[in-house]
């Protein structure tokens, strides 16, 4: 539990998106992306990217523009896991979140996950992200599958990642 927290604080600081987010005394519902793996670092992984897309209430078809961050986000900083992302809700993207998770080892993709959720009410929802050797060169179709233990299984929702119709143009994910 204090690897996590630590973790936590000190990503924390270095990753807080908002999707698009308004001014509020309450602090905002959030999910903290918890990623661990069994790979070994740095010498089957050395980075990992995380990817932040979310939709509307109202009309989930419109997705805002996806925000990537890489871990270890400063040369010379070590990649340490559980690595632990927290993203805060926004007023106008809140029905759902989803992530991708992707394992880089020299600037390549090496195993990669997507995860979505809808957002919780208030609080912080922890989902847990495994990056598996079991998928590192899985033989998965890109944008409609994913590999979990081992096995090729349909992403939750297809092509949110890939397909820039999606989008509602110009309206990042992240609030500055």
């Amino acid at each position: 539990r204090l690897a996590l927290e630590d973790a936590v604080t000190r990503l924390a600081a270095a990753l807080a998106l908002a999707l698009v987010a308004g001014c509020d005394d309450d602090p905002p519902a959030a999910v903290r992306l918890v990623v661990t793996t069994d790979l070994q670092v740095p010498a089957e992984l050395d980075t990992v990217a995380v990817t932040v897309i979310g939709s509307r209430s109202g009309d989930e078809d419109l997705l805002c523009e996806p925000v990537e961050r890489l871990f270890p986000s400063a040369a010379g900083e070590s990649l340490r896991f559980p690595l632990a992302v927290l993203v805060e809700r926004g007023a106008v993207y809140d029905a759902w979140i989803a992530f991708r998770v992707e394992g880089r080892l020299a600037g390549e993709t090496v195993v990669w996950r997507e995860q979505v959720v809808d957002w919780p009410d208030a609080g912080t929802l922890d989902v847990d992200v495994r990056l598996e050797r079991a998928c590192v060169a899985a033989p998965c179709a890109p944008a409609i599958e994913q590999c979990i233990r081992g096995t090729c299984h349909g992403v939750q929702r297809r092509d949110i990642f890939t397909d820039p119709t999606l989008r509602d143009p110009g309206m990042s994910c992240m609030e500055e």
